[in-house]
């Protein structure tokens, strides 16, 4: 849970666009 806690903090640094896809895929 930890380790998939960096990655997400990770993507939401990222630009919105690339966020907006991970939200869709989640």
């Amino acid at each position: 849970m930890h380790k998939k806690s960096s990655l997400n903090q990770k993507i939401w640094k990222k630009p919105k666009i690339k966020r907006d896809r991970i939200q869709m895929m989640t």
